[in-house]
Parts: C-alpha cells; structure tokens; sequence
C-alpha cells in the first residue's frame, strides 16, 4: 500500500510487491496461504493484537510466549486456522497479512 500525500489530502493506492508475483486469489489461496496446519507463534502474537475480547487476547499471547503452552496446545489440538480463527472469535486478522 502506498500513500500519496495530495492537495486534498492522503491517496492510499496498491502497489505491486517484489515478493508475490501478480496471481489471481485462488492461486493466492492454493499456493501461499496454509491454513491446514497449526498456526506459528509469530501468527497467534498477530492475532491477539486483533482480539476485541481481552481472555481471547490473554490465551493468544500465552500461546504466543509460552513454548511449553504452545506445544501442549498445539499437540493436543493441532488447530488449522478457520479451528483457530472460531476458537478466538474476536480476532479480526487482515486478509492481506494472512497471505503475506
């Protein structure tokens, strides 16, 4: 995303990203976004910032801090993200961070 500063204020346009290249969002889904395997700590901390419910946001960010936690969780569960994204219903990922 980038933001151009005009005369009637900010413009926010997309811009192409060096890492993906232009596909359409099915390949974007079937290539780059896994959603069938327990999500990663680095995702659990990104989900908790976006939790609306503070004991969602509590859980997550243990699980995001604590290996001992995330590894029992994660074993006994093994969670894809839609089980995760219902689990924590009040977390409101961006879609387009999910697929980065």
């Amino acid at each position: 995303m980038k933001e151009t500063h005009t005369s009637s204020g900010p413009v926010k346009s997309w811009e192409p990203h060096e890492k993906l290249p232009p596909i359409s969002l099915r390949d974007l889904f079937t290539r780059f976004l896994d959603i069938t395997t327990p999500p990663t700590t680095i995702l659990l901390q990104y989900l908790a910032t976006t939790c609306d419910n503070d004991e969602e946001r509590k859980q997550l960010s243990t699980l995001a801090t604590d290996p001992a936690a995330y590894e029992d969780w994660r074993h006994y569960n093994f969670p894809t993200l839609p089980e995760v994204l219902t689990q924590f219903s009040s977390a409101r990922p961006s879609a387009s961070l999910l697929a980065a």
